[in-house]
């Protein structure tokens, strides 16, 4: 295996090729970290933050995380279990009050996308980010629950992902804990890892150093995206681009974490180390590779 550095062959390689991936993808800009146990290997921004302006992805351009957001909720949720504050095997229902589902779906299913909680599209679960400030979330997610208040299938029979069964241990975080969801998250799992909030929080920390999301112009999703997106949401051509203006999803739990690649970073070198800064208890004994490394990499 090829070791590499920052200033290495190696890496003025690994940089070439991701350079030559984005010109050739269906994605005007990345970041891109590599790491191990020890830090940062290698870090690098390829392509545009914003076409219409010709501004340069950096890794500092902050990027909407979406789903990668699930991560962090999971590591909240099983902080609380390892306090003693929530069981995995704990009916939602008896932390969480209206919902739905009955009382057999558990904080273990909901986690592993097993509960049966159904997924309808999340596209439009989204609004502007003029309007963030005022936004009621639980309003929003009250809402989607009385649209879709049936399981798709019995707790624990398959696997199938949800974004509302990520939404609702957010809710769960809460009660538990007593504190907001996004608070809980900023102090107990982003703050103990020197994350700052320019690096990954709940709001857009710079407008001018955020990027511009993009549907390509040539593609089924820019087809179909009147009835897919909020109108108020599309933005105008650049180019090959058509951009989507700044928004926020209307659950920080299941996708609304705002950051970098070296954000996430710092969490997963955190999950790699013999000792978890963001653990409730802290994990002893020894790493069993020391060849273990992970990568993240993100696009508008």
């Amino acid at each position: 295996m090829t070791s590499i550095h920052s200033g290495s062959a190696a890496a003025d390689r690994a940089r070439s090729y991701l350079d030559a991936q984005v010109a050739r993808s269906r994605a005007p800009g990345i970041q891109y970290a590599f790491l191990g146990p020890a830090g940062p290997v290698l870090e690098h921004a390829a392509g545009w933050c914003d076409v219409a302006r010709g501004e340069r992805m950096s890794p500092a351009t902050t990027m909407m995380a979406y789903s990668m957001s699930k991560t962090i909720t999971a590591a909240s949720v099983l902080q609380l279990v390892e306090s003693g504050a929530v069981a995995l095997d704990d009916p939602l229902a008896s932390h969480v009050d209206a919902v739905p589902y009955g009382p057999d779906v558990t904080v273990r299913e909901l986690l592993a996308h097993t509960s049966g909680i159904p997924n309808p599209i999340p596209l439009r679960w989204v609004h502007p980010a003029a309007r963030h400030a005022s936004f009621d979330e639980n309003a929003a997610l009250a809402a989607v629950l009385r649209a879709h208040p049936r399981l798709s299938h019995p707790p624990g029979t398959k696997y199938a992902y949800s974004n509302i069964g990520y939404w609702l241990l957010g809710r769960l975080v809460e009660r538990a804990s007593g504190v907001t969801f996004t608070g809980y998250v900023r102090e107990r799992v982003l703050k103990p890892l020197g994350v700052t909030p320019r690096e990954l929080d709940y709001v857009i920390p710079d407008p001018a150093c955020h990027a511009t999301g993009y549907l390509e112009k040539y593609s089924f999703m820019n087809l179909a995206k009147r009835l897919l997106l909020d109108g108020e949401l599309i933005g105008e051509y650049a180019g090959r681009w058509l951009s989507i203006r700044s928004h926020y999803v209307n659950g920080a739990a299941f996708g609304g974490l705002v950051g970098t690649a070296r954000g996430f970073g710092r969490f997963l070198q955190d999950q790699l180390g013999a000792r978890s800064s963001c653990s409730a208890t802290r994990r002893g004994g020894s790493s069993t590779s020391d060849s273990t490394s992970a990568s993240a990499r993100r696009s508008p």
